[in-house]
């Protein structure tokens, strides 16, 4: 393993920082980090489309009688996504929804989530290296589970009122990169409570901080950053093409939050590790 070699060996003695780096892409390695991943990107990517439906019907049932409110819906970044946007605005010429919509779209949702989750915590305690018997069972998985998508939507809703209001206030470029701040130290805050609680270790605020920050700082680009581009893309993609970027788009976009939240605990992993050799 090239991170054994004596060259590497005497840099990562010389310069903690090269020593960090370099435990981390091992214990990538090691864990079968990217596997993971490709796990959670699986199951994220089967809970978008029903939590989609789900939040449309919301809406619809929500906004019934605002006529306004649902054209201004219509023409947002959301409706113009290719073949998406196309079937909300052509199809239904509105925004339609019923309980049976939300109901059946939110057990998907919870099914496919809560697998994502137990995804999560499994490839969390790899990189702890919790041996399997000292894992949470079943049960306990499957409420830390629901634990973690409620740490989540409450974190996406705290993002979404954010951006919500960066796009909605004219501000000067301070305020706005204010707001910009709120978003990541929402990420930060969110992302340290799902290092704690979907893990069987022990790992405390501190513990977590390093990795939070982060995970919570490149999901911030992400948000900011990666959502123009990718709309902007699509936007100007045919129904045809776009059906396919879309795809890809998604599936890249969720396979790079899967692996920033690996790479946070195994960061917080490596750091520990190092404290205690």
């Amino acid at each position: 393993m090239w991170t054994t070699w004596p060259w590497v060996i005497r840099l990562r003695t010389n310069h903690p920082l090269i020593d960090i780096g370099a435990e981390v892409a091992d214990g990538f390695r090691r864990h079968l980090s990217m596997r993971n991943a490709a796990v959670l990107t699986y199951y994220g990517f089967v809970s978008v489309f029903p939590l989609f439906m789900v939040a449309s019907s919301v809406l619809a049932i929500l906004l019934r009688n605002n006529d306004s409110l649902k054209e201004e819906i219509l023409t947002t970044a959301v409706a113009q996504f290719p073949v998406i946007g196309t079937q909300i605005r052509e199809e239904t010429g509105s925004l339609d929804g019923s309980v049976i919509t939300v109901a059946v779209g939110l057990i998907v949702t919870l099914w496919a989530a809560t697998r994502a989750f137990a995804g999560v915590q499994s490839a969390f305690d790899d990189a702890w290296e919790i041996p399997i018997h000292e894992r949470a069972n079943i049960a306990i998985t499957r409420v830390k589970a629901l634990a973690g998508v409620g740490i989540i939507g409450t974190g996406i809703l705290g993002a979404t009122v954010v951006s919500a209001m960066v796009s909605a206030i004219d501000l000067p470029v301070i305020g706005r990169a204010s707001l910009g701040l709120a978003t990541v130290a929402i990420n930060i805050v969110v992302l340290n409570l799902m290092i704690r609680t979907l893990t069987a270790a022990k790992v405390s605020w501190s513990m977590a901080l390093p990795g939070a920050v982060l995970g919570g700082v490149g999901f911030g680009v992400l948000q900011i950053g990666g959502a123009a581009i990718v709309s902007q893309y699509l936007a100007t993609a045919s129904d045809t093409t776009g059906a396919f970027a879309t795809v890809f788009a998604l599936l890249g976009w969720l396979n790079l939050h899967a692996i920033l939240s690996i790479a946070a605990v195994e960061l917080n992993a490596a750091l520990q590790r190092r404290r205690t050799r």
